[in-house]
């Protein structure tokens, strides 16, 4: 045979089990096109690093209207910046321990939770579970869009946290490499001192829950019920 034949064969192996492995991480055959479209193209490490400086942006309002910068909310506590969207199923899967997370340090750090652009939007790449659950939703493509999907998001997992839309420019989300979901903590002089990994594989709410029981403790548990017999 031929070197060629041999060539061609271990590139033909190479992409079976290439196209196996996308299976595999991403759920079935038919999610690898959706990973491969839509994914890539926005899965960014990004280059902050623990110890830089959190970079500022202006973020939106729930009301459409106001505006402020991240800097405005850095300086008397850590600040707990969580990234997502309502589409995102593992981020959704982890929105109960994020809550549970603000109740517990809510007294010692401030927190933010950025709606971003959607991961699985049902005009890009559609997931079973969110037909499952009835989160359907295209990609907003104007302001007052996402923030409708976000609001949606809020009522129906009751979401508590302090919030705020990344606008259309996504600027936010660039900035922190935050698609689809992620965490960071920025300390009172504004340096990064927890960077949590890339959802959905990094994204580790109890690694920032463990940051924070490290410099505040555990939290108080409820009050233990004393017999007076």
């Amino acid at each position: 045979m031929k070197w060629w034949h041999w060539t061609l064969i271990t590139l033909a192996v190479l992409l079976i089990a290439g196209f196996a492995g996308l299976s595999y991480i991403t759920g079935g055959p038919e999610n690898v096109y959706g990973f491969l479209r839509y994914a890539l193209p926005n899965w960014h490490r990004g280059d902050l690093r623990v110890g830089a400086q959190a970079p500022d942006v202006q973020l939106v309002g729930l009301d459409g209207r106001t505006t402020f910068h991240l800097r405005e909310r850095i300086g008397q506590k850590p600040l707990v910046l969580v990234f997502g969207s309502f589409t995102c199923p593992p981020f959704r899967r982890n929105t109960s321990d994020i809550l549970k997370l603000y109740q517990d340090y809510r007294d010692k750090a401030e927190f933010l939770q950025v709606y971003i652009r959607e991961a699985h939007p049902k005009d890009e790449w559609q997931m079973a579970s969110n037909q499952r659950d009835n989160v359907v939703y295209a990609q907003p493509r104007t302001r007052e869009q996402r923030i409708a999907v976000a609001h949606d998001y809020i009522e129906r997992l009751h979401v508590s946290l302090p919030f705020a839309i990344d606008d259309m420019t996504n600027q936010a989300n660039l900035l922190y490499a935050a698609w689809p979901e992620r965490i960071y903590i920025i300390d009172e002089g504004g340096a990064i001192v927890y960077r949590g990994g890339l959802g959905p594989f990094g994204y580790h709410p109890e690694e920032a829950r463990a940051w924070l029981a490290g410099r505040y403790g555990q939290p108080a548990g409820p009050p233990v019920a004393v017999n007076s017999k």
